[in-house]
């Protein structure tokens, strides 16, 4: 718990004010999402500036990921978890940046299946980006921190 609220005071009060992390994240995010839908067949025009922060599929469904949506604060939370636990180091080098990896490949994955709700199914936006897409990262997640748990047979920190 103490962990997170750290999380929350730095991203509060030094990433968000003083850096273009969630900047670049997204920009990053919404330029291969693009690709993926160009990629399928779709006409995608993205806005112009410096970051890119909406897709526009076939001239009129748009789709604005914000920095709630770039899955920052998932990884976050899921470095943290996994800190809290016992664990060979040399191992966690390796597992921290695969499941940050994998989150974020989950997420690019999210955000092209909202794209594309969004442009053949408009009614069903807003259930999936609440419910379903949420359900479907969170579950990722768990399962990683499950598989750690079961490889490295690990323990609470006392």
């Amino acid at each position: 718990m103490g962990g997170y609220f750290i999380w929350l005071l730095l991203y509060e009060l030094v990433i968000l004010p003083f850096t273009k992390i969630d900047e670049y994240l997204i920009h990053f995010l919404v330029q291969l999402s693009a690709k993926i839908l160009c990629f399928f067949g779709n006409v995608i025009t993205l806005n112009e500036g410096s970051f890119s922060h909406t897709i526009v599929m076939d001239g009129r469904y748009s789709v604005f990921v914000s920095p709630n949506c770039d899955a920052l604060s998932v990884v976050a939370v899921f470095i943290i978890v996994t800190l809290s636990f016992s664990g060979r180091k040399k191992a966690l080098l390796y597992f921290i940046p695969f499941g940050a990896m994998v989150i974020e490949t989950i997420n690019l994955l999210r955000i092209v299946g909202l794209s594309l709700i969004h442009r053949f199914y408009p009614g069903w936006l807003k259930f999936n980006h609440d419910y379903t897409f949420t359900i479907v990262v969170y579950a990722v997640v768990i399962l990683l921190w499950w598989w750690w748990f079961q490889k490295m047979n690990v323990k609470l920190k006392p």
